[in-house]
C-alpha cells in the first residue's frame, strides 16, 4: 500500500517473518525470526527496506527520508518507507525487493491519495516489478532528496485505477489496509 498525502509518500509493506528473512544476506545461516529475537534483525531489515523500492517522480529518484520495521502480534514483519511528498507528474515505484526473493512471490501494490482515491494498482512479481501512475495536480520542482535517474524501460499497460484489485484471503493489516506482499 502506498499513500500520497501533502506531507509524504508512504509505502507500507507486510510480509511473513520467513519471507523477510529471505531479504537478508546469509539468510540460510540465520536463526528463525520471531518476537523473542526480532531486535537482532531490525537494523538489517530497516536497511533492506530503505532499498526495497526505487521511486522516481518525473525521472528524479526519491530517497527515503525514514524507514521503520516492526513485528505484528501475528509474527509478520511490517515496514514503512517514507519519502518527501510529490504532486502532479509521473510517479514510478519499482519493487526491487522482489528480485531478492525466490520465484513465485507476488505483491499487490495499491497507490491512493489521502482521501483513499485510487491512483493506480498492479500485481507485481519478479517478472514485472513496476507500478506507474500519472498524478493529479501540477508537477512540483524536485526536492533536495531527489537525484537524476537514467531512462526507464517502457511500462506495460496498467490496470485502470478504477479497477478492483484482487482480493487476498486472510489479509490482516493495521489501519484496515491490505498487505503489500502475499
Amino acid at each position: 500500500m502506498a499513500q500520497l498525502t501533502p506531507e509524504a509518500l508512504t509505502v507500507d509493506m507486510t510480509m511473513s517473518a520467513f519471507t523477510a528473512e529471505g531479504l537478508l544476506d546469509n539468510a540460510a545461516s540465520l536463526p528463525a525470526m520471531g518476537p523473542d529475537n526480532f531486535e537482532t534483525f531490525r537494523a538489517r531489515l530497516v536497511a533492506k527496506a530503505a532499498k526495497a523500492f526505487k521511486v522516481t517522480h518525473d525521472g528524479k529518484v526519491l530517497i527515503p527520508r525514514s524507514t521503520t520495521a516492526g513485528m505484528t502480534d501475528e509474527g509478520d514483519v511490517e515496514f514503512r518507507i517514507t519519502y518527501d511528498p510529490v504532486s502532479g507528474g509521473h510517479l514510478r515505484l519499482e519493487a526491487v525487493f522482489l528480485n531478492d526473493l525466490p520465484d513465485g512471490h507476488v505483491a499487490t501494490l495499491l497507490l491512493e491519495d489521502q482521501a483513499d482515491n485510487r491512483l493506480g494498482w498492479d500485481e507485481l512479481s519478479k517478472d514485472y516489478t513496476v507500478l506507474e501512475a500519472d498524478l493529479p495536480g501540477k508537477p512540483q520542482k524536485p526536492s533536495a532528496g531527489a537525484a537524476s535517474s537514467p531512462p526507464s524501460p517502457p511500462a506495460r499497460a496498467q490496470p485502470s485505477a478504477d479497477a478492483t484489485p484482487p482480493a487476498r484471503a486472510g489479509a490482516a493489516f493495521p489501519h484496515g489496509r491490505r498487505p503489500l506482499l502475499s
